[in-house]
């Protein structure tokens, strides 16, 4: 029996997620009892990290050159250049969000990039365009993914928000992201994706079905 590579164990693993927080949609507080754990962490980590955020004048020098380490890091993400660059990007204890982990530690942080960036033909993020708030970066983006597993190798385009909190070295202490992995690359893949579009169409009802995908 051949098994399933691990690309498919993390599918299940967030089909897992998306059931479990249909079936707690009754849930008083609102958040479901997996959905909880990752924002304590996220909101431990806004804590923890208040008095070392740092933001840098508004299109100077300084904030460009962090801007554009930061892209560049995202462009043509390979396992080399991951494991490269990743701690000139995050500090020792930064803190990462994507909604469907919550780690601490560049160490962590890298690996899990790199693992990311073993199962992709192409990856690569561009930044569309930045805001400020208090504290914080909110940076708009474009993923595009070409994997054997998703969409038979044709390129996948998925869109999302992430939160950056830097400190005064200009590294990365806090990246929090704003964005449907499920619609964004689980649907696309073979066998589990139209599963989790009828998942999702359970969710949301009728209304939710996609241009072409209805029975």
């Amino acid at each position: 029996m051949k098994l399933l590579p691990q690309f498919y164990f993390r599918t299940l693993l967030l089909m897992g997620v998306i059931l479990l927080a249909a079936c707690d949609r009754g849930n008083p507080d609102g958040e479901s009892g997996v959905l909880r754990p990752l924002n304590a962490s996220y909101e431990e980590a806004l804590h923890q990290t208040e008095t070392a955020a740092h933001m840098f004048t508004a299109d100077s020098v300084t904030e460009s050159q962090v801007l554009e380490r930061l892209q560049d890091f995202f462009s043509d993400m390979t396992v080399a250049s991951v494991r490269a660059n990743a701690a000139i990007v995050y500090a020792p204890d930064a803190y990462l969000n994507d909604n469907v982990v919550g780690i601490s530690g560049v160490e962590l942080i890298t690996d899990y990039f790199a693992h990311a960036a073993s199962q992709a033909d192409v990856l690569d993020v561009v930044f569309l365009d930045v805001a400020r708030s208090k504290t914080d970066y909110y940076i708009r983006w474009q993923m595009r993914v070409e994997a054997k597993a998703l969409s038979d190798g044709e390129p996948v385009l998925s869109y999302g928000t992430t939160q950056f909190r830097f400190d005064r070295e200009g590294r990365v202490i806090i990246h929090r992201d704003f964005w449907d992995a499920a619609t964004g690359i689980y649907e696309h893949l073979p066998y589990l994706g139209p599963i989790i579009k009828y998942v999702h169409r359970k969710l949301g009802g009728d209304a939710a079905l996609i241009p072409g995908d209805a029975p």
